[in-house]
C-alpha cells in the first residue's frame, strides 16, 4: 500500500521534517495553537520532538502555516494504516470511533 499524499493543510509541514516526523507532529501539536521561532533557545516541546535543526527550518516557514496546527484525522488515519496499524488502535490514536477510522480508509 503506498504512503498517501499529505492534504495541502498538511503538506508544508512535511515538506521539511518528512511524513514520519510530520505523523509524530500532528499527534502532539494537531489542533492547537503553535508558535514557531526562527530562533529555537531549546526549551520548547516542538525542538524537544523534532530537534534544533527542523524546529528553525518549520519557524523559517511559519508565515506560511496556519496558527492552529490541524488535525488531518483522515490523512493520519491513512498512514497509520500503510504502516500496518489495526482499526482499533488508529481509532483509540486518534481518539475517534472505528468507524470514523473504517470510512476515511474507505474514502482513500
Amino acid at each position: 500500500m503506498p504512503m498517501p499524499e499529505p492534504p495541502a493543510q498538511v503538506a508544508i509541514y512535511a515538506e521539511v521534517p518528512g511524513i514520519d516526523r510530520t505523523v509524530d507532529f500532528l499527534l502532539t501539536f494537531g489542533g492547537a495553537t503553535l508558535y514557531l521561532s526562527e530562533d529555537p533557545k531549546g526549551r520548547g516541546k516542538l525542538e524537544a520532538l523534532v530537534g534544533y535543526d527542523l524546529a528553525k527550518a518549520l519557524g523559517a516557514k511559519a508565515h506560511l502555516l496556519p496558527r492552529r496546527v490541524p488535525l488531518a484525522k483522515p490523512w493520519l488515519s491513512k498512514v497509520l494504516a500503510t504502516r500496518g496499524t489495526s482499526v482499533a488502535d488508529i481509532a483509540r490514536t486518534l481518539r475517534v470511533s472505528e468507524v470514523s477510522v473504517r470510512k476515511y480508509l474507505r474514502s482513500a
